[in-house]
């Protein structure tokens, strides 16, 4: 949730594909490796619902024909970095 959090920055959301990505290419992180074949987005979903973190739909462009992704919201992502107590 930390390395999650830290990505993020300012963003509202991010997309799950994203996510992954940016966190296997944390240098000195474990998600390169995680069970094998590095961190999917699949395994993170897993991890994240220990937090009580869910992926949500968002379109991209924020209309009615944008395209539609998977991703998590900094909101739902700082809820569970404050659970933690940073």
């Amino acid at each position: 949730v930390r390395d999650m959090a830290g990505l993020m920055g300012d963003r509202r959301y991010m997309v799950s594909v994203d996510v992954v990505d940016r966190l296997r290419s944390i240098p000195a992180g474990p998600w390169r490796v995680y069970k094998g074949d590095g961190l999917s987005p699949i395994l993170l979903a897993n991890l994240l619902s220990r937090f009580g973190v869910r992926p949500k739909q968002f379109k991209t462009d924020g209309k009615k024909n944008g395209r539609s992704l998977r991703g998590y919201a900094r909101a739902d992502v700082n809820a569970a970095l404050s659970a933690l107590g940073r």
